[in-house]
């Protein structure tokens, strides 16, 4: 096993080779190199972002009210509002019978109105 004394010379040795030498790599690949902000070239950018989004969210309403259109057209189809015509009303032979001496009685005074005008 391995004593404290070695194992803190071991830590040093690697934070010396992998981190001491990168900190300076790191430090002198930026010095010199000033960040430069153009800000006509940042605004120019966000106003295309914010011209593009909104083109975006103008498409999305488009879509939501051809949406909405086609929605309350199949909903038209399928719920009718309309009152549905009832089936025929399926008549006994009582009141078939009744229509008929109806229909009979209005003959023939149409034929006795048609034999008096001839």
């Amino acid at each position: 096993m391995k004593t404290l004394k070695e194992i803190n010379k071991e830590a040093e040795e690697s934070y010396e080779t992998y981190f001491k030498e990168n900190i300076e790599k790191n430090d002198e690949a930026f010095r010199g190199k000033d960040v430069v902000l153009d800000t006509h070239a940042l605004e120019d950018e966000m106003t295309k972002k914010k011209i593009a989004e909104e083109n975006k969210i103008d498409s999305l309403h488009v879509l939501k009210e051809e949406l909405k259109a086609e929605a309350m057209t199949s909903y038209t189809k399928v719920f009718d509002d309309k009152p549905k015509k009832q089936s025929a009303h399926r008549k006994n032979v009582d009141e078939v019978y009744c229509e008929f001496n109806k229909e009979k009685e209005e003959m023939l005074e149409k034929m006795a109105e048609y034999k008096k005008k001839k």
